[in-house]
Parts: structure tokens; C-alpha cells; sequence
């Protein structure tokens, strides 16, 4: 295990991780999604689109990549809040449905759940949030809560809630444990600019954007120069490209993966998918080109069925497609 800084940090791709800790705890926002999916496109001011394609599901990152995780058959923990209403019961419910350890999940003393409306067509979405108990996310990442996050071996943060400087003191501690972090920020152009944000990455172990993401924060216009502006930051940057798969970097090369090739229903959560396919087998000490396709592979089958869970595949079929598209 190399060293950085005085603390340690973990294995790269392809070298195999220590025996120890397993378990991945996931940080961040739970949402309830309601999803109109299969629209021919989104609805302008002052019209009405009707669709009998319609549903209400458990989203956001933390839910989406906790439970993709535990599918896969991770041990996966959830840090976060739910609503103090039905909702929220609604949520808990699902993360006990979905295997997860929910001793770090807990019911907001005052404020409901977080909703997001989902216009969904089959190839992009947009989206409206009430940022319900989410908006406190921040209050249970502070420095006194690490003894409880770095019991696992891994911790995701699924968003990393503002201001930077307090999480600063979170990652500091969780790498002097030896924690590994990975980071998905989501679409958060206002955050970039922030003092804190790139001294975050800094102590991040793998940050995972989108495309769009990337080339707002980086300025840079291919995703392979971007991945390369990245490096300067994270040791294993990885930017999802949608159905054109995701690009990495490995020994200041990036390495560029495809996607499979699926009859997509709804893409919501797919980048969360991805993330959940990619940390499994980074977590197993695979090379990275592996990784990546883990991760296309996860967040390519994610959008057979609206949400980001439902259609969210099983180990063994990730496997076998793995050997099958291996080169």
C-alpha cells in the first residue's frame, strides 16, 4: 500500500486490496422519485403532455448506488436522513427491501421527504426537486459523526453538501483511517467556483462526474482532456459519458470504454448505477478498463425499466457479460 501525504491510501486498480473491512457506506440524499418516462419530449410552458407511463419510486444517489451495491453483494450501509411523513416511511421501507443497513438513516425531526418530478424521455431527463429534509444532509457529514463512517472500508458520497471548509475535516479523517472516498457530486455548477471544492477533490480517492459536469468544471472540451485535467486532482478520475460509455485515467493515459447497447425505457439513475457497478469492482482490485465497463454495464442495464433500481442487474448477469465483452 503507497503512501500519500503520511496516510495511507488505497490500492489502484488492479492491485488487490488488502483483507479487512468490506462494507461501503454510501452518504448523501434520498429522494422520492415520480417519474413520467417514454415522453416524445418534455412539456414547454402553458402545455400538457399526458402519458400512461407513470410511477413513484425511491431515488437519488444515495439510494440508487447503495442499493445497485447491494445487488451486487456488497454489505452497504446508508447515512442519511428520511421524511418525517409517509414518504419517508416509504423510503425506509425500501432500504430495508433493499438489504441495506439502515442504523445511520435517520427520521428528520421536522421536515417531510424529498420529492423529485422526473420528465423522462429515452434519451435525456429533467427534473424538478422539493428539497424536503435533503436540504440537511449537511448536518449529519460533520467531523464528529466520522467515528460512525469509518467503520467501513469505503465511504461514497452521493453529493457532498456545502460548506466545503466543514467536509474538509470529514476527509481528512476518514483518510487517516485508511477509508477510502469516492465522490459524486451531480449537477452542482454553483459549487465549483467555491473556495473548499477543489481542495475536496484533492482528498478524494475516485470522483465520478458526468460529462457535463466535467467539462463545466474543467473547461476543457474532450472528455479525454478533461479526465487528464482531472488527474491533477483525484488519483482515479472516471467521467460518465452516457450510452457512449465513461472515460478513465490510468498512468496519465485516459482509457476510454463503450457502453452495451440496450432499448432504453428511462435513463434516471443511471450515472448512480454506474457508480455502483464501477466501486464493486474497483473494491475487488480490478483493472481499471474492467471497472469501467462494470460500471457502463450497470448503468447501461439500469435504464431497461424507469428508475434507477428496478431493472438494475443481478452479480451473475453482470459477470457474464463482463467475460463476454472483455477483450
Amino acid at each position: 500500500m503507497r503512501r500519500d501525504a503520511g496516510r495511507r491510501v488505497p490500492p489502484a486498480p488492479g492491485q488487490r486490496p488488502t483483507p479487512g473491512r468490506r462494507q461501503v457506506l454510501v452518504v448523501g440524499n434520498l429522494y422520492c422519485d415520480m417519474i413520467f418516462y417514454g415522453l416524445e419530449a418534455a412539456p414547454a410552458l402553458g402545455e400538457e403532455i399526458r402519458t400512461e407511463r407513470f410511477m413513484i419510486t425511491p431515488g437519488g444517489g444515495a439510494f440508487i448506488t447503495s442499493a445497485g451495491l447491494a445487488r451486487l453483494g456488497v454489505r452497504t450501509a446508508v447515512r442519511a436522513y428520511v421524511g418525517r411523513d409517509l414518504l419517508g416511511r416509504f423510503q425506509l421501507d425500501a432500504l430495508r427491501r433493499a438489504g441495506l443497513d439502515v442504523a445511520q438513516v435517520a427520521r428528520h425531526p421536522r421536515l417531510g421527504a424529498a420529492v423529485t418530478v422526473v420528465f423522462s424521455t429515452r434519451s435525456d431527463r429533467g427534473f424538478i426537486t422539493y428539497t424536503g429534509c435533503a436540504a440537511d444532509t449537511g448536518k449529519i457529514v460533520r467531523a464528529r459523526h466520522v467515528a460512525a463512517m469509518r467503520g467501513a472500508r469505503h465511504v461514497h458520497f452521493a453529493g457532498v453538501p456545502r460548506p466545503f471548509g466543514e467536509r474538509l475535516r470529514v476527509l481528512d479523517r476518514l483518510r487517516g483511517a485508511g477509508v477510502s472516498i469516492s465522490v459524486d457530486i451531480g449537477w452542482n455548477p454553483a459549487a465549483y467556483g467555491e473556495p473548499g471544492f477543489r481542495e475536496a477533490l484533492r482528498r478524494v480517492t475516485v470522483f465520478l462526474p458526468s460529462w457535463k459536469d466535467a467539462r463545466w468544471l474543467t473547461g476543457r472540451r474532450t472528455p479525454e482532456d478533461a479526465v487528464r485535467a482531472l488527474g491533477e486532482f483525484v488519483p482515479v478520475p472516471v467521467i460518465k459519458l452516457g450510452a457512449r460509455g465513461a472515460v478513465g485515467l490510468e498512468h496519465g493515459r485516459p482509457v476510454r470504454v463503450r457502453a452495451p447497447r440496450v432499448a432504453a425505457v428511462d435513463t434516471t439513475g443511471a450515472g448512480d448505477a454506474f457508480n455502483a457497478g464501477f466501486l464493486w469492482s474497483y473494491l475487488r482490485g480490478d483493472p481499471l478498463r474492467r471497472c469501467l465497463l462494470a460500471g457502463n454495464i450497470c448503468g447501461a442495464l439500469s435504464t431497461r425499466a424507469p428508475g434507477g433500481t428496478a431493472a438494475f442487474p443481478r452479480r451473475r448477469e453482470v459477470a457474464a457479460l463482463l467475460e463476454e465483452l472483455s477483450p
